[in-house]
């Protein structure tokens, strides 16, 4: 399956070209994906007028994830960021799903909404994946002169603001979030 070409105008440098990845990326169901991301749009706008969507010509890959703009014709863009590792459990994506909903609702700390998310292995799409708003920058790994510059770590200068908005926010007990109150 070809991917599909669209708008690049405004993705981060560090996307690569999805023509690059056709191999790498064919787990994924690309036309079950635009269609997901359809009838998510429908619903959460309560409409019945016909919406399209397109998949940008770009992709950012992660060490767990795969990640491709969605383009809507009303100009709307989410990203869906899809597992690309068969062997992560459903409970690390509800994990996910639920600490990135409690820092968005308790933290002044910059999250991208959730606007939707599939925790099964077995769904048309071919994988786990979450529906995300569109944030126009580089993921935290490229960000501040990217893996070399920093080794993955939190710069300096942001780790103070940071590690004081996490430590205002307590949650009952150790381990895994099993919902958004923590």
């Amino acid at each position: 399956m070809t991917l599909e070409s669209g708008n690049a105008d405004t993705l981060p440098a560090t996307w690569k070209n999805a023509s690059e990845a056709e191999q790498l990326l064919g787990f994924v169901n690309w036309d079950a994906l635009k269609k997901y991301a359809v009838s998510v749009k429908i619903r959460r706008d309560h409409t019945a007028s016909a919406i399209t969507c397109s998949l940008s010509p770009a992709y950012a890959l992660g060490g767990c994830h795969v990640v491709r703009r969605l383009d809507f014709q009303d100009g709307t863009r989410w990203v869906a960021r899809l597992q690309q590792q068969s062997g992560i459990s459903v409970q690390r994506l509800l994990t996910e799903v639920h600490t990135v909903q409690l820092i968005r609702e308790r933290t002044s700390v910059p999250v991208p909404e959730i606007i939707d998310y599939d925790a099964s292995c077995s769904n048309d799409i071919g994988t786990p994946l979450m529906l995300l708003e569109y944030i126009p920058a580089d993921t935290a790994m490229d960000s501040f002169g990217g893996w070399h510059a920093h080794g993955g770590k939190i710069p300096a200068q942001f780790r103070a603001p940071f590690y004081a908005a996490m430590a205002r926010n307590q949650v009952r007990q150790q381990g895994r979030l099993s919902s958004a109150s923590g």
